[in-house]
C-alpha cells in the first residue's frame, strides 16, 4: 500500500508542489496519469470503491478543459507578464541612481577618511594625558592607603611578611592566600611599603580594576603591582574564561623581572593551594604564603595583635569595667575563630557586648552576632565591606544553626523543597561548593514513607528521582525493606493510589535487579486493585494499566487478569454500562482468538452488538470510527452480518442519525454490499431525507460529503428521487435566500443550464438565483464574491448573464452605492462607461465620477491596501478620457485627505 502511496505524492511535488516550470510533456502527462490511476484504484480496493473511482476516472478523461478556466489562466499569464516587463524598467532606473550613489560614496569615504585620521590624531593625544592622569590618581591611591597602614597601632609584622619579603628579592610574583580578616591585604601593604622604600611606583588593583592591568601597566617603570582577592570575595575559584587573558597579559612581565606582583587569594581551607595552583602556569611558578597553613599566626604573634587592638580600643586603662587579663589572653590565643583571628580581635575590641563575652566570643558568636549582623545589613546597601561581612557572618550561623537542628522530628515535619533542594544521605558525596548538609538516613527514609502514603501523593515522582539521584545500594535497600513493612495489611493494598502502584509496587514475578526501588506484592490483590482502576467511569488510568500489564506482567499474570476481568464482564448490564474505551481495550466478540500473554477477553456477540448500537445512535456518536475499526480488526463474517442485520432499522435512527453513521454504516437499497463487508441497506425515502435534513442546516458542516456520498453510492433512480425531494423545497425566493451558499453552490443551477440524466442537482426559478446573488455580493463583507463570479462563469449561460447584469446594474443607480461598496466588488463587476463589456461577459458599467471618487477614496486611505490593484484596474479598464479625469480629480482627494 505504502508503494502507491509514495507514487501518489511524488506525482503531486513532481506536477504541483515542487515544480519550477509550468509545463508538462505529453510522454510525461500520460505516464502520470497512468501511476495515478492505477495508485487510485489500488487503494480504492481498500475501501470498495473502486468501481465507483474507475467511472469517475474515466469520465474525468473525455471531459475537457472549461473554457472560461483557460481564459483566467492566461488572462494572469498575461498579466503578470506586464509586470514583469514593469519590473525590468525599474530595475533599470535603480542602476542608473545606483552608479550616481555610487561616485557620491566614494567622494564621501574620502573625506571621512580624512576626517579620521584628524581625529586619531587627537584622540591619542587625549587618551595619553587621560591615562597619565588615572595612573597618577591610583598611584597616589595606593601611596596613601600605604601611609595609612603605616600609622595603623594595631599592625604586627609577622613571620609571613618577613618570609614575603625575602621570597620577593629572589622572585617576582608571590601568592598569599588566607581566610577573610586573616591579615592578607595588610602584608601586601606592609611589603609593598619596603618596596616603594626602593623606588617602585605602587598599585593596588581591586579585582573590578584588574582586568584592566594592560591599561594601567607601563612596562618602562618599575611598578609594585597588587592585586587584591583576584579571585573574588565570594565565588573563590580560578575561572578559565575570566582570569586566564589576565594572567597570560602579567606572564611576560613577570619574566622580564623589572616589576613585582603580588596576588592575594581568599581560602578557608588549608588544602586550597594545590586546587588553586593548578589553574593557571603562571600561579605554578609563582612563590606561596599561605596564612592558613604553614605561615599561620604563631601564638606570640596572637598575643600581639590581641593586645595592640586592646590598647588600641582602651582595654588596658583603669577606667574600664571589664580588663583583660593573663588567663584571658591564652584563652583567646589557644581558639581558631570563625574570622581570620586579626579581624576578630578587631570586632572582639571595638564592641562593649562582645569584649564583655571574653574568650567565648571567638568560639560561640551567635546570640551575639545579631546586633552586628542587623548593622551591618543597613549598611551593606552602601557600602561594599559591610556586605560582604553580613554574607559571612549570617553564613557562619547558619552553618552552627544546621549542625543541631536537623534531628529526626524536623526531617520528618520539614517541607518536601527543603528536603529535596538541600538535605542529603550519609553516603551521597557533598563537592566543594555545593549546599547542603547530611542527615540520617533512617529518619530520610520515613520521610520518604510518609510523603508517598500521603492520600494525594502529589510527590512520588519527586521521591523516587531523590533516590535515584542520592541514593546508594544500601540506601535503597533500607527503603525497600521499610516500604514493604507498610504494606501487611490487604486492605492497605487495595485502597493504594494508583499512581503509587505505578511507580513503586511489582507483581511477585516481576526480577527487581539490585539497586531498584520498589516492592513485590500478593498478585490477586494487585489484580483486584487494576480492575477497580479500569472499571472506574472515568477511565483516566486505562491505558497505564494496560502500559503497567504490559511491562511488569508475565504470562501467568496476564492469564489471571484476564479471568478476573472475565468475572466483571459476567452480565449484559455490565458491558452495556462499560465504557466505550474499556471495551475497546479489553473485550472482544466470542469467535476472536486472544493470544496468550495479551489482555482481553471474550464476551457474548449479541452483547456486544447492542453495546456498540447504542454507542453508535447516540446525539453525538463521536466513537464511530472507532466502532468500524473494531468490527472490521476483529469481527469474523458472521459477527459482521449479525451486526448489519440487527442496526439502522427505524425511521427515526437514520433520519436524525449522525453523518458519520450513516457515512460508515448505511446504504442505499440498490448499492451492492458483500458479505462480509460492514454496512446496511435501510428506506431510500429515509436515506434522502436525513441528507435533506443536513444540507439545509444554516451552516451544514457535510455538504460536500453528501455530495460525494450520494456521488458513490447512488443509483440513478436514487439521485433523481433526491433531485426530486430537493426540489420540492425550493419553491420560493425565500428557500432560496435563507439557505447556505454552499449548498447553492454544489446542488442548485438556472434554468438553462443542462444537467445530466444522472447528475445530482436541481433547476430553480433565475430571478431568486439572481437576487440571492446580489444580496450575497452587496453585503459589506462579501467574502463569495469569487464564488459568484466563477458560479456564473462555470455555468454558461448567456441569457443568464445578461438577467444577472440588469439586475445588478439596477442596484448600482446611485453615487452612494458605488462609493462605499466594497472595492472587490468594483473590481469583479463594474467597469468604465467607455469600456466595451462583450456578451455574456458577467459586469456593468457605471457613472465615471461616481467611479473616480471610488478610486480617489481607495488610494487615499491610511492603509491604502489596494493601491496597486487601484493602478492595474485603471490600467486595463480606463480609457484615455477616463485617466484623464482621474488624475484632475486626485489632487482634491489628496487634500481633503489633509483636512
Amino acid at each position: 500500500m505504502m508503494k502507491y502511496i509514495d507514487q501518489l505524492v511524488n506525482a503531486r511535488n513532481t506536477v504541483f508542489a515542487h515544480t519550477t516550470k509550468g509545463e508538462l510533456s505529453d510522454e510525461d502527462f500520460r505516464q502520470l496519469w497512468n501511476e495515478i490511476e492505477n495508485s487510485i484504484v489500488y487503494l480504492s480496493k481498500i475501501t470498495g470503491t473502486d468501481l465507483i473511482r474507475t467511472r469517475r476516472i474515466l469520465e474525468l478523461r473525455e471531459e475537457s478543459l472549461e473554457e472560461f478556466s483557460c481564459l483566467e489562466i492566461q488572462c494572469l499569464i498575461l498579466r503578470q507578464m506586464h509586470e514583469d516587463e514593469q519590473i525590468i524598467r525599474e530595475c533599470h532606473k535603480i542602476q542608473g541612481t545606483v552608479k550616481l550613489l555610487k561616485e557620491d560614496i566614494v567622494v564621501k569615504l574620502e573625506q571621512i577618511e580624512l576626517q579620521m585620521i584628524d581625529f586619531k590624531s587627537i584622540m591619542k593625544d587625549n587618551i595619553q594625558s587621560e591615562l597619565s592622569e588615572q595612573l597618577e590618581e591610583y598611584s597616589d591611591n595606593s601611596g596613601r592607603e600605604i601611609e595609612f597602614h603605616n600609622n595603623d597601632k594595631t599592625y604586627v609584622k609577622t613571620a609571613a611578611v618577613t618570609a614575603a619579603i625575602e621570597l620577593l628579592d629572589k622572585e617576582n610574583i608571590l601568592i598569599i592566600i588566607g581566610r577573610a580578616g586573616s591579615g592578607k591585604s595588610s602584608a601586601a601593604l606592609e611589603i609593598s611599603s619596603i618596596f616603594r622604600a626602593k623606588g617602585y611606583i605602587v598599585m593596588n588593583l581591586e579585582q573590578h580594576l584588574a582586568k584592566d592591568f594592560k591599561t594601567y601597566f607601563l612596562c618602562k617603570n618599575k611598578q609594585f603591582i597588587i592585586f587584591e582577592d583576584l579571585f573574588g570575595k565570594s565565588d573563590i575559584r580560578y575561572n578559565e574564561d575570566i582570569h586566564s587573558n589576565l594572567l597570560d597579559a602579567v606572564k611576560p612581565h613577570v619574566n622580564s623581572g623589572q616589576s613585582k606582583f603580588i596576588i592575594t587569594l581568599r581560602s578557608y581551607k588549608p588544602d586550597d593551594v594545590d586546587r588553586t595552583v593548578t589553574g593557571h602556569e603562571l600561579l605554578s611558578e609563582a612563590a606561596i604564603i599561605n596564612i592558613n597553613g604553614n605561615f599561620s599566626l604563631s601564638a606570640l604573634e596572637k598575643r600581639a595583635i590581641l593586645i595592640n587592638h586592646a590598647k588600641h580600643h582602651g582595654h588596658f586603662r583603669s577606667n574600664k569595667t571589664k580588663m583583660l587579663d593573663d588567663v584571658d589572653i591564652q584563652n583567646i590565643i589557644k581558639t581558631n575563630p570563625y574570622l581570620g583571628f586579626p579581624e576578630a580581635c578587631r570586632l572582639f575590641c571595638s564592641f562593649e557586648q562582645f569584649f564583655a563575652m571574653g574568650h567565648t566570643f571567638f568560639t560561640s558568636p551567635i546570640k551575639e552576632l545579631q546586633c552586628e549582623i542587623r548593622r551591618l545589613k543597613r549598611s551593606g546597601y552602601d557600602k561594599t565591606d559591610s556586605a560582604l561581612q553580613y554574607c559571612v557572618l549570617v553564613s557562619l550561623m547558619l552553618d552552627r544553626a544546621c549542625e543541631g537542628s536537623f534531628g529526626m522530628k524536623t526531617v520528618v515535619s520539614c517541607s518536601w523543597q527543603l528536603i529535596n533542594l538541600f538535605i542529603y544521605p550519609t553516603a551521597f558525596k557533598i563537592k566543594n561548593a555545593v549546599i547542603g548538609i547530611y542527615t540520617n538516613d533512617t529518619w530520610l527514609i520515613q520521610r520518604f514513607i510518609n510523603e508517598i502514603l500521603k492520600p494525594k501523593g502529589d510527590k512520588l515522582l519527586s521521591v523516587r528521582r531523590y533516590i535515584e539521584d542520592y541514593g546508594c545500594d544500601e540506601l535503597v535497600k533500607d527503603f525497600n525493606e521499610k516500604f514493604a513493612e507498610s504494606f501487611k495489611s490487604d486492605e492497605t493494598k487495595v485502597s493504594l493510589s494508583w499512581h503509587l502502584i505505578n511507580v513503586f509496587i511489582y507483581p511477585t514475578a516481576f526480577k527487581m535487579k539490585n539497586a531498584v526501588i520498589g516492592i513485590h506484592t500478593n498478585d490477586s490483590l494487585l489484580i483486584q486493585r487494576l480492575i477497580n482502576e479500569i472499571v472506574k467511569p472515568n477511565e483516566d488510568n486505562l491505558l497505564a494499566v494496560q502500559r503497567y500489564i504490559d511491562s511488569y506482567g508475565c504470562e501467568e499474570f496476564v492469564k489471571d487478569f484476564n479471568e478476573k476481568l472475565a468475572e466483571w464482564f459476567q452480565t449484559k448490564k455490565a458491558l452495556l454500562s462499560s465504557s466505550w474505551n474499556l471495551i475497546d481495550l479489553c473485550v472482544r466478540p466470542s469467535t476472536f482468538k486472544i493470544q496468550n500473554g495479551k489482555i482481553g477477553i471474550n464476551t457474548k456477540d449479541s452483547w456486544l452488538i447492542q453495546r456498540y448500537i447504542g454507542e453508535s445512535i447516540k446525539p453525538d456518536a463521536d466513537k464511530l470510527s472507532a466502532l468500524r475499526s473494531y468490527i472490521t480488526k476483529y469481527g469474523c463474517k458472521e459477527f459482521v452480518m449479525d451486526f448489519n442485520t440487527k442496526s439502522f432499522q427505524t425511521e427515526e435512527t437514520v433520519v436524525n442519525g449522525a453523518w458519520d453513521l450513516i457515512n460508515h454504516f448505511v446504504r442505499p437499497t440498490t448499492f451492492k454490499i458483500w458479505n462480509d463487508e460492514l454496512g446496511t441497506h435501510t428506506k431510500d425515502s429515509w436515506l434522502i431525507q436525513s441528507f435533506i435534513n443536513k444540507i439545509l442546516k444554516p451552516k451544514p458542516e457535510n455538504l460536500w460529503a453528501v455530495y460525494r456520498y450520494i456521488e458513490d453510492y447512488g443509483c440513478k433512480e436514487f439521485i433523481k428521487d433526491f433531485n426530486r425531494q430537493l426540489s420540492k423545497l425550493f419553491q420560493s425566493g425565500e428557500t432560496v435566500e435563507k439557505c447556505s451558499w454552499h449548498l447553492i453552490n454544489l446542488f442548485i443551477y438556472p434554468v438553462a443550464f443542462k444537467i445530466r440524466h444522472d447528475a445530482i442537482g436541481i433547476h430553480i426559478n433565475d430571478n431568486w438565483l439572481i437576487q440571492r446573488f446580489i444580496n450575497e455580493i452587496v453585503k459589506p463583507k462579501a467574502d463569495k464574491l469569487w464564488a459568484v463570479r466563477n458560479y456564473i462563469a462555470k455555468n454558461d449561460c448567456e441569457e443568464f448573464v445578461n438577467d444577472f447584469n440588469d439586475k445588478l446594474s439596477e442596484s448600482f443607480q446611485s453615487e452612494g452605492t458605488v462609493v462605499y461598496c466594497s472595492w472587490y466588488l468594483i473590481n469583479l463587476f463594474i467597469y468604465p462607461s467607455a469600456f466595451k463589456i462583450k456578451n455574456a461577459v458577467i459586469g456593468i458599467h457605471t457613472n465615471d465620477s461616481w467611479l473616480i471618487q471610488r478610486l480617489i477614496n481607495e488610494i487615499v486611505k491610511p492603509k491604502a491596501d489596494n493601491l496597486l490593484s487601484v493602478q492595474r484596474y485603471i490600467e486595463d479598464y480606463g480609457c484615455e478620457e477616463f485617466v484623464k479625469g482621474f488624475h484632475e480629480k486626485k489632487p482634491n482627494g489628496f487634500r481633503q485627505r489633509q483636512i
